[in-house]
């Protein structure tokens, strides 16, 4: 840096920085307000951002910014060239008069020396457009104390936000399937105890009937005129029995109400549907496994499972209200499983896999999320967009959908940082760094890896 410079003070104390330094000069404002030990916990600098009307006219004088629908962020590179952002510990004091506090965090002292390089930057919030950068000076110090240091990492605050948030909203999503998963097992406990005694009972009045114990009223002992005990075996021992409805049979219906309601309490129904283009199917598969176990006759469960060669699925729900207006709740997804599957399909034009035979760029399913891994590369040169947030599309129309999840890996050849997100059916990248720590282009030399997994939506 040629030209370093003291800034002023206003009446308040707040440090003046002006936006309108000459361009051509390297010159930077030295602010020992930012200036820190390795262990420092953090700096409040309060910032007066003012400017000229003519840039090169000192004689004009230096009025203030106004910072009305605008914001400021640090961002800069430590002594150990890692990459520092802090944008959403800003806080707008007097937006008219140009006045800010911001909130240095630990993160930002964690390497001794001088910054390679330092900014504070001026952007409109809507849209996030640059409005002016004022460089700054500033070191951290090693006075000798004795400390624990964590590992120094590229740090942007927004980003470890957001990642925060995605892992609360993950872990509340887990907790809710255990507890939804804990409840449905204990019901199906106690729904497997009454289908045992009854059991028991039907065993019992069947020895009865061997051994002459009851009487027919037909005189045949066939039972097959309109006896209280044939209804018992037919709501009991074929609801246990698997029915099979085909493409030759009329259309089915997951939904169906009258199903449902004819079906003695305490019972079980299980069929299986090939092929039979059935309603209200839980599964994309036309081949599946619906076992409805009705509780009384206000509720009941059902499990439903689709077994292919190399993949499946099972989802669970409550239908409740049967008598009145029946209540068909939500497919709840307890497991999901798959071999690996090609992502090539879906990759779009610029996109392709680095190798013909190995490292394919694939994904499967485990349990409630989706696994990535694989090598891929550009067919040619994509250019960095200038918006940090613009996405770069790998892949489109994906077969599966996630929540919001953001995953970091790293090209192979530079080892330059990206960030991999997978949202909705839509899979980019966002934000690809170079050795300068600046956005960078893409090129068919890199190689990007895939890894990590996201969960379904």
């Amino acid at each position: 840096m040629e030209n370093i410079l003291t800034p002023l003070k206003d009446k308040q104390g707040n440090i003046i920085l002006d936006t309108t330094l000459p361009d051509n000069q390297q010159t930077a404002f030295q602010i020992d307000e930012m200036n820190g030990d390795l262990t420092d916990s953090g700096r409040i600098i309060n910032l007066h951002i003012m400017g000229r009307a003519k840039v090169d006219d000192k004689r004009n004088p230096l009025n203030s910014l106004d910072l009305t629908g605008k914001n400021v962020r640090f961002q800069g590179v430590d002594a150990d060239g890692k990459v520092k952002v802090i944008e959403t510990m800003t806080r707008i004091t007097n937006a008219r008069l140009g006045l800010v506090t911001m909130i240095l965090p630990s993160v930002v002292y964690q390497a001794y020396g001088p910054y390679e390089h330092a900014e504070f930057e001026v952007y409109e919030v809507d849209g996030d457009t640059k409005i002016s950068s004022i460089p700054v000076y500033f070191e951290v110090h090693d006075h000798m104390i004795s400390a624990t240091l964590g590992e120094n990492t590229d740090y942007i605050d927004a980003i470890e936000l957001l990642k925060h948030k995605v892992e609360v909203q993950v872990q509340e999503m887990q907790d809710s399937v255990n507890t939804t998963k804990k409840n449905s097992l204990a019901q199906l406990d106690g729904l497997m105890n009454d289908i045992k005694e009854l059991r028991l009972q039907y065993d019992m009045w069947n020895q009865k009937i061997a051994d002459g114990a009851i009487p027919t009223l037909s005189g045949d002992n066939i039972y097959t005129g309109n006896a209280v005990f044939k209804n018992v075996i037919d709501g009991l021992i074929k609801g246990t029995a698997v029915t099979v409805y085909g493409s030759n049979d009329p259309q089915k219906d997951v939904n169906s109400i009258s199903d449902i309601r004819t079906m003695p309490d305490s019972s079980t129904r299980c069929v299986y549907y090939v092929d039979n283009e059935t309603k209200n199917n839980p599964f994309s598969s036309t081949y599946f496994m619906v076992l409805t176990v009705k509780i009384n006759d206000n509720a009941a469960y059902q499990v439903a499972t689709y077994f292919g060669r190399a993949s499946g699925e099972i989802k669970v729900r409550l239908i409740t209200n049967i008598n009145n207006a029946i209540e068909w709740n939500s497919w709840f997804l307890l497991d999901k499983w798959s071999n690996w599957l090609s992502l090539q399909p879906y990759l779009t034009k610029e996109w392709m896999s680095k190798n013909a035979d190995y490292y394919l760029p694939e994904y499967r399913y485990q349990g409630d999320n989706v696994v990535l891994r694989g090598i891929i590369g550009t067919k040619g040169t994509i250019k960095h967009p200038e918006n940090h947030y613009d996405r770069i599309m790998i892949a489109t129309n994906l077969p599966f959908k996630c929540a919001t999840a953001i995953y970091h890996a790293a090209i192979w050849s530079g080892r330059h940082p990206y960030t991999l997100r997978v949202e909705e059916n839509t899979m980019f990248m966002e934000r690809v760094y170079g050795s300068d720590h600046q956005l960078t282009d893409m090129d068919n030399s890199m190689q990007f890896t895939l890894s990590g997994q996201f969960p379904l939506d």
